[in-house]
């Protein structure tokens, strides 16, 4: 964002440009323009390929992708849409629904997080929250210093800068409600807020009003969630249970995996090696291979 560039940082500020503009030419050799796109659903995943070469979506029919994009840093996805970091970190880019057709939306942060309208990004330093107004690279600050960002269907969340809560933001600028105490993680689905205790000990929902929660699970190493539901790891990471919306009803639904990521309608993995993707068949334990090997997997368009 360039609210973190600093005055007086003429120089740094040229050659953040400059890596800039050189990430823009290698994004326009593969086509990525900057032209007006809308909201999409997060429907299917994307991934960033070994070593960060490229973006490439999944095209939802057995082990079919296509190259959307060039080298990046990160991916960040949701019901608002895809974004990528530049490999330097330098901007964040927002795919624009169309093969190889992004735009450059910001500067520098430290994260950035998706929620079904809109994009939010931290400052570098922790010292702000801001969201991006939907053009050009104009963003408004809308809450001070935080340390994490947790956003989905049901809104955007900020973690205290010493972690010591949770505060839900009420889309109007600094206008933000405090929900709960110390957590390990969080997730946010289509409809809830969950959080994970500090000492992994309980999965826990916030029941909407005040400060108020539920637990509604036991011991569990992290958390995910999107449209399709809650989804959580055991302490050893050997497998995955989904919640079943009841407290204490989860569902096995899987093996270990690195990373896992929740569309509306399914939940993928990556292996423990980082060699496969994989997708829920919906039935047992059962699933099926649907691409190769990739470094992050996250929910799109």
């Amino acid at each position: 964002m360039r609210v973190t560039v600093k005055p007086g940082l003429s120089a740094r500020t040229r050659i953040i440009r400059t890596i800039a503009g050189l990430f823009a030419l290698v994004m326009a050799m593969v086509g990525l323009v900057a032209t007006p796109a809308s909201a999409a659903v997060a429907h299917t995943i994307c991934a960033l390929s070994p070593g960060s070469a490229g973006v490439w979506r999944y095209d939802d029919d057995g082990t079919s992708w296509t190259q959307i994009g060039g080298p990046a840093g990160k991916l960040y996805g949701g019901g608002f849409g895809l974004f990528a970091t530049s490999p330097d970190g330098s901007g964040i880019w927002r795919y624009l629904h169309s093969s190889n057709l992004w735009q450059n939306v910001g500067g520098p942060g430290l994260t950035w997080s998706v929620t079904n309208n809109a994009l939010y990004g931290l400052a570098t330093d922790r010292s702000g929250v801001y969201k991006w107004n939907g053009a050009g690279t104009s963003w408004t600050q809308v809450g001070g210093p935080a340390n994490w960002l947790y956003g989905g269907g049901f809104g955007l969340f900020a973690t205290t800068p010493d972690r010591s809560g949770i505060w839900r933001y009420l889309n109007t600028p600094y206008a933000w409600q405090n929900v709960g105490g110390p957590g390990r993680t969080w997730s946010v689905t289509n409809d809830a807020l969950y959080g994970l205790s500090p000492d992994r000990s309980g999965v826990y929902k916030w029941n909407g009003a005040d400060t108020d929660w539920t637990q509604v699970g036991g011991p569990a190493n992290w958390l995910y969630g999107g449209g399709f539901g809650l989804f959580a790891t055991t302490p050893d990471r050997g497998s995955i249970w989904r919640y079943l919306n009841t407290p204490y009803a989860w569902q096995l639904v899987g093996g270990p995996g690195w990373d896992w990521a929740v569309t509306n309608g399914d939940i993928y993995g990556l292996s423990p090696d980082r060699r496969a993707v994989y997708k829920w068949t919906g039935s047992g334990t059962n699933w099926i291979q649907v691409g190769g090997p990739a470094e992050q997997i996250v929910p799109c368009p």
